[in-house]
């Protein structure tokens, strides 16, 4: 593969390590000049040199289904997350996509959630399932917060269309059946109720459409969660979310292959 000892051992210690890497103190230009390096010490330019030579997609053999083995535990443990558990009261942005594990309390099984109880609850676990993925704690602290909060609310809204849609629901819907939308928004789909459907509805009639598997869905998510167009972002961690989306893709298509043979490239 061309890599030396030396490059391949930093490359497995930075992907196992347990805390962030640190930002750049030069923009991401260390080793912007071969023959000029700037700081040979600096990780994160070092990590980003790996993710040109595309070192994640030709040393990480991803098992396709080891993998939707893993993304379906994560996506059970944050559904019980979601409909049994409660997030702190006083959480902040800030607190939820920081490094440290968010603590969730059993709800009392009496407790009937409001629209913004299940919001909010969404919300949390939503951005502590993005944060369990392995490739989140290979982006600085900074950009691990720009990136959840560019991403968050899509899978929110994406993941619970096809949590509806699997549960046989015409429409998107929060647990225990309590609308999606708060009861302010009355006054304006009450006067244009089909605009209340298309939101709603959509989603789930092109679920049904494409008759899209859970599988399917794992994997999607995780594509659309690595999509690297995120505001403020820094070079490296764009390169990191881009590897990860194209090597998603790829166990995606193997996926379909193997599911649909001859009919997987029109799926």
């Amino acid at each position: 593969m061309g890599f030396t000892a030396a490059t391949l051992m930093f490359f497995r210690r930075v992907t196992t390590f347990k805390s962030s890497l640190i930002q750049c103190e030069n923009g991401d230009n260390c080793y912007k000049n071969p023959d000029e390096i700037a700081n040979y010490d600096c990780r994160i330019c070092r990590f980003q040199q790996c993710l040109r030579a595309e070192m994640i997609q030709k040393l990480d053999k991803l098992e396709l289904s080891d993998i939707i083995e893993n993304l379906c535990r994560m996506e059970m443990e944050k559904w019980n997350l979601f409909v049994n558990f409660r997030a702190p009261d006083n959480i902040t942005f800030e607190d939820v996509t920081d490094s440290t594990e968010t603590q969730f309390t059993k709800k009392s099984p009496i407790t009937k959630n409001t629209y913004h109880d299940w919001e909010f609850i969404n919300h949390v676990v939503t951005i502590d399932f993005i944060k369990k993925l392995d490739f989140v704690k290979l982006l600085t602290s900074s950009d691990s917060k720009v990136f959840l909060k560019s991403c968050y609310l899509n899978v929110c809204i994406f993941a619970l269309a096809v949590q509806s849609y699997l549960s046989k629901l015409d429409n998107i819907t929060y647990p225990e059946r309590c609308p999606v939308f708060p009861d302010e928004m009355n006054i304006i789909t009450s006067k244009c109720p089909k605009v209340e459907n298309r939101i709603k509805c959509r989603v789930i009639g092109k679920l049904r459409e494409l008759n899209i598997t859970k599988e399917e869905f794992l994997l999607l998510n995780i594509i659309f969660i690595c999509n690297p167009d995120v505001p403020n972002m820094s070079e490296t961690g764009r390169l990191l979310l881009n590897c990860y989306q194209r090597m998603y893709g790829s166990l995606l298509l193997k996926y379909c292959q193997v599911t649909y043979q001859k009919h997987a490239p029109t799926r």
